[in-house]
């Protein structure tokens, strides 16, 4: 009985609280003219709507929580724990380095374990982006100066529109070739 009276109180004093807040920020929106509510000063550019997995990006579409893991991959366990935790906090997609062959299989493992669109991060070897299009991969994610020649990047291509995959593209100085980096106007000093 003194649990539930503590309970009851405890969430009495939640929703008090609340109570005061709404009111709070009734009395300011009055106050600012309702200008929190206004058109925001960003102006997004218009893209194609695509989806990852069941979650919109671009076209208009909200602005998806993405996280990405930084643990082993290999560790299913625990990568699987990690996404849980991200998606208790609102995540809605999430990255995962797949660096390895091996990798590549504990992808499978843990894309059978969660319920959230996930994003291969891809490096250096095109095959481990064809595994994880053969798992069910969401989306990859690919920086064709790692990946190698032409066509080993057209080789993933192919395969990811042939399974209606989305191609998120990451390009950085590391990954540039050694003969574009002398042209690149991104060099830093």
């Amino acid at each position: 009985m003194l649990f539930r009276s503590r309970q009851r109180k405890f969430s009495g004093t939640i929703v008090s609280a609340w109570r005061q807040f709404s009111a709070q920020v009734t009395r300011y929106q009055i106050e600012l003219g309702n200008s929190m509510f206004a058109e925001s000063p960003i102006k997004r550019r218009e893209s194609t709507r695509i989806n990852v997995g069941s979650v919109p990006i671009g076209g208009g579409a909200p602005i998806a929580v993405q996280s990405m893991t930084n643990t082993l991959t290999t560790d299913v366990a625990a990568t699987v724990a990690q996404i849980k935790r991200i998606v208790a906090v609102g995540g809605e997609i999430v990255r995962v380095s797949v660096p390895t062959m091996d990798a590549a299989e504990a992808f499978k493992q843990i894309k059978q374990q969660v319920d959230i669109p996930l994003i291969a991060d891809i490096h250096f070897d095109y095959r481990i982006a064809l595994k994880v299009a053969e798992y069910g991969v969401d989306c990859l994610r690919i920086n064709p100066g790692n990946i190698g020649s032409m066509e080993r990047v057209r080789s993933v291509v192919d395969c990811a529109k042939d399974k209606g995959i989305p191609i998120r593209i990451g390009v950085n100085g590391g990954s540039l070739e050694r003969s574009e980096e002398h042209t690149s106007e991104l060099q830093s000093p």
